[in-house]
C-alpha cells in the first residue's frame, strides 16, 4: 500500500493541529459558563490526553475572557514524592521544585484562546497507606489543600456561572461538588477506575462516591457508559476524539519519515502508545515468528515485564522505540502500512475507547485489533480479531489494502475530530443546563 495518500485537509484548515479562524469560532451556548476542570493528569507530558483536547476545544469557543468562556484547568496533583521521582521510581531533578511544592497558576496560549493552568501543591504521599486513622489524616489534609487551592483560583479568576468538571479525578475532586457554587457539576470518566493498578487500591470508592453527587455523567466507553449509570442515570457517551489535522499530515507528499523509521524495511506494523501490560507480547511474537520479513514497531513508553521484553527484543524484525511527542507522531505513521491494537482482553482494556484508533485512521491506514472492546463507530474500517490466526489474517489483508480505501477511513477521522466531540459534549452540558433551568 503506498504511504501518500490524498491529504483531506480543506482550504480552510491549518496541518500541525492548529486550525484556522473558520475552525476556531467560539461553540454555540445560550449563555456564558465558566469551566473548572479537576483533571486527573496533567496539561504537560508527551501523551495527547482526551481531557486536554478537551479543554482546548472549550478554551477555543471561550473567544477569550471578554465572552465569559474561561477555563481553569487544574492539574493532578503530584506527592512530595514525585516531585524528585518519575513513574517509573527512577530520581530527577525538577525545573522549579520549590514552586511546585506549594502550587502555582499560570495561563497558557491555545489556539483561539488561552487556558488557567493551575498546579496544585504537593501531596503528603498516600498511595501506600492501608485504611484507617492515619490514612484519613493524611486524605483530609490533602483534600483540603486542593480544594483551598482550587477555591483561590476560582475567587483569583472572579469565575462565575462554573461548570465543574471532573475529569477522573474522585479522589481529590468529589469533596468540590456544590463547593464552588457551580450551575451544573459533571464527571467525565474515560478509564475503568477498579481495574487501574495506579487508582484501584483507593480511588474506586471515591469514584462511587463522585457519581451519586454530580448532575451528569459523561462517560468514553460503552463499558464505562453501562457500568457507571447504574450509580448516575442521567448519563451520556462522548468517544475519544483525534487531533485530525495532526494526524492527517502522515499522508501528506511533503512529510517526511521520522529517522527513526527511514531504515526500518517495508513492510511496516506499526503501535504507537505505551508498551505496558494491556498490550499482548505473546500476540506479537507469535506474528513477528510467523513473518519474518515484516517489521514490527512500536512507537512509546516500554513497561514491559522482564521476560516479555526479553522476547520481543531477541527477534531480529521486532522495534522497540522510546516516546514521542505527538508532534512528531506523524512522521512515524507515514511509515507504517498498517496500525494494529494488540491488546489483552481485560477488565481495563474492556473500558477503553483508544486514541490511536482514529489517529490511525487519519493517516489513512488500515487498522487491525483484537476484541477488546467494542468500537462500533468505527463499523467494518477496522479489522477485529479473537485469535492470533485471525489477526495474522487481519492483518495479511490489511497489508495488501488498496490504497482507494484510505478515503474513507480518513472520512471517518474527521467525523471524530476533537472540535466535533467538544460540540457534543457542550450539547449534552446545554440540554442539563436546559432540565435545570440554568440557560
Amino acid at each position: 500500500m503506498s504511504r501518500d495518500h490524498a491529504p483531506e485537509d480543506k482550504p480552510g484548515h491549518r496541518p500541525g493541529g492548529s486550525s484556522s479562524t473558520a475552525e476556531a469560532s467560539p461553540l454555540k451556548h445560550p449563555r456564558p459558563c465558566d469551566i473548572v476542570c479537576l483533571a486527573g493528569t496533567t496539561w504537560d507530558g508527551l501523551y495527547l490526553k482526551s481531557t486536554v483536547e478537551l479543554m482546548k476545544e472549550f478554551a477555543r469557543r471561550s473567544g477569550g475572557r471578554a465572552a465569559g468562556h474561561r477555563v481553569l484547568f487544574v492539574d493532578h496533583p503530584g506527592t512530595i514524592k514525585s516531585l524528585v521521582h518519575d513513574h517509573d521510581g527512577h530520581l530527577h531533578v525538577p525545573v522549579t521544585p520549590l514552586r511546585r511544592l506549594g502550587g502555582f497558576m499560570e495561563t497558557r496560549p491555545v489556539p483561539g484562546g488561552e487556558i488557567h493552568l493551575l498546579h496544585p501543591p504537593a501531596m503528603i504521599p498516600h498511595n501506600r497507606l492501608r485504611p484507617g486513622p492515619a490514612r484519613r489524616m493524611v486524605m483530609r489534609a490533602n483534600r483540603a489543600a486542593y480544594a483551598r487551592a482550587v477555591k483561590r483560583s476560582v475567587e483569583h479568576l472572579g469565575l462565575r456561572r462554573i461548570i465543574l468538571v471532573n475529569a477522573w479525578e474522585p479522589l481529590f475532586g468529589a469533596g468540590l461538588v456544590g463547593g464552588l457554587g457551580e450551575i451544573l457539576s459533571v464527571y467525565y470518566c474515560y478509564d475503568e477506575m477498579s481495574a487501574a493498578p495506579w487508582k484501584a487500591r483507593h480511588a474506586a470508592l471515591a469514584e462511587e462516591e463522585l457519581l451519586r453527587k454530580v448532575d451528569l455523567l459523561i462517560a468514553t466507553s460503552p463499558r464505562l457508559l453501562e457500568t457507571r449509570r447504574i450509580h448516575n442515570p442521567r448519563a451520556h457517551m462522548v468517544p475519544n476524539g483525534v487531533d485530525f489535522h495532526l494526524f492527517n499530515r502522515a499522508t501528506h507528499p511533503g512529510q517526511a519519515l521520522h529517522p527513526w523509521l527511514r531504515d526500518i524495511p517495508s513492510p511496516v506494523v506499526g503501535y504507537h502508545g505505551t508498551v505496558d501490560q494491556r498490550v499482548d507480547a505473546g500476540l506479537l511474537e507469535y506474528l513477528a515468528r510467523k513473518e519474518p520479513g515484516w517489521s514490527f514497531v512500536l512507537v512509546g513508553p516500554e513497561r514491559l515485564d522482564r521476560a516479555d521484553r526479553a522476547s520481543l527484543k531477541a527477534l531480529p524484525n521486532v522495534h522497540l522505540f522510546g516516546p514521542l511527542p505527538g508532534t512528531e507522531l506523524p512522521g512515524v505513521l507515514k511509515a507504517f502500512d498498517a496500525g494494529i491494537i494488540p491488546f489483552r482482553h481485560t477488565d481495563f482494556t474492556a473500558a477503553i475507547y483508544p486514541l490511536k484508533v482514529n489517529e490511525y485512521l487519519a493517516a489513512g491506514r488500515p487498522v487491525v485489533m483484537t476484541d477488546f472492546a467494542p468500537l462500533d463507530d468505527v463499523g467494518d474500517l477496522v479489522a477485529v480479531a479473537s485469535d492470533g490466526a485471525g489477526f495474522h489474517r487481519a492483518l495479511a489483508l490489511a497489508l495488501k489494502d488498496p490504497a482507494s480505501m484510505a478515503h474513507a477511513r480518513i472520512r471517518q477521522a474527521r467525523r471524530a475530530s476533537w472540535r466535533n466531540r467538544a460540540e457534543l459534549f457542550a450539547d449534552f452540558l446545554d440540554q442539563a443546563l436546559r432540565e435545570r433551568g440554568a440557560v
